[in-house]
């Protein structure tokens, strides 16, 4: 298929608001012409951001992506306003601090599946009549490299996002020839997910290899064009998707030395060091 397939179509992004979301709004919008509707949870962010595009082509609708009777809610939404999608990327997330397992609410673990990985569920079964309109459909869910390799300290989050992917390659290989199904897997990357610890990451090792959320959302849509079904982006992701692939007893180990030598201080509570 042509690289233009991706010209003018219908696009839903999740959490577009912020972050890697954000930047794929643009992109789709200034790059490809395409008519973007944009999913967030938060409406003044949601607002504010559409007043900045203050494009014709940008309309937004906000929603907890948790909640499955709000995916209901949406396909009736989409079949009212004739907007049928070419492209769905569930990009919504969360990263809740990082903790042991003992010292994680069971809430958290609740919250995190619910949002990074039944979301894409939810999605899969309630917009595919819609997605049925489309001769080009296809949808793409944002998993993390830590669902390539594990990573202490992250157990619900890579939890859900292991799950994710996993889900996303079987469906892959159900639609085959049929939609075009992808998983995206980044590396650490210096978008708003971050907001739930107490320090960001740009210092240290994990700085270093973190990459700005403008190349990690080019590479992604760059994926995307090409129809790319597995797509693993971030010096650190290649390097733990490598390192779990030759040394999977070991990998862990070797990653959490690493934490515990970036001097952030969010990685404190995972490994009881004292400030």
């Amino acid at each position: 298929m042509s690289k233009k397939w991706i010209f003018e179509k219908n696009v839903i992004i999740t959490g577009a608001s912020s972050g890697i979301g954000k930047e794929l709004v643009k992109t789709f919008l200034t790059k490809y012409n395409c008519r973007v509707l944009g999913v967030s949870r938060d409406q003044t962010k949601a607002k504010a951001f559409s007043e900045e595009l203050a494009s014709d082509s940008y309309s937004y609708y906000c929603f907890d992506v948790g909640v499955e009777d709000n995916w209901r809610n949406f396909a009736d939404y989409l079949t009212k306003i004739a907007f049928f999608p070419d492209l769905i990327i569930n990009n919504a997330g969360v990263l809740p601090k990082f903790r042991s397992v003992d010292n994680t609410p069971i809430e958290v673990f609740a919250e995190t599946m619910q949002i990074d990985f039944w979301s894409a569920v939810y999605c899969v079964k309630y917009l595919d009549e819609a997605l049925s309109h489309s001769k080009t459909p296809s949808i793409v869910n944002v998993s993390s490299s830590s669902a390539l390799a594990n990573l202490v300290g992250t157990a619900p989050y890579t939890s859900a996002k292991t799950a994710l992917r996993a889900f996303t390659e079987c469906y892959a290989t159900e639609q085959k020839g049929k939609k075009y199904v992808a998983v995206v897997c980044p590396g650490f990357t210096k978008t708003e997910i971050f907001r739930n610890q107490s320090q960001r990451i740009d210092s240290g090792v994990i700085g270093k290899v973190s990459t700005p959320v403008h190349k990690m959302t080019r590479k992604i849509v760059k994926g995307i064009v090409k129809r790319k079904m597995r797509m693993i982006f971030g010096k650190d992701a290649k390097i733990m998707n490598l390192f779990y692939k030759f040394m999977p007893k070991k990998s862990a180990t070797l990653f959490s030395f690493v934490m515990r030598k970036s001097s952030l201080s969010i990685f404190n509570e995972i490994f009881e060091i004292k400030e």
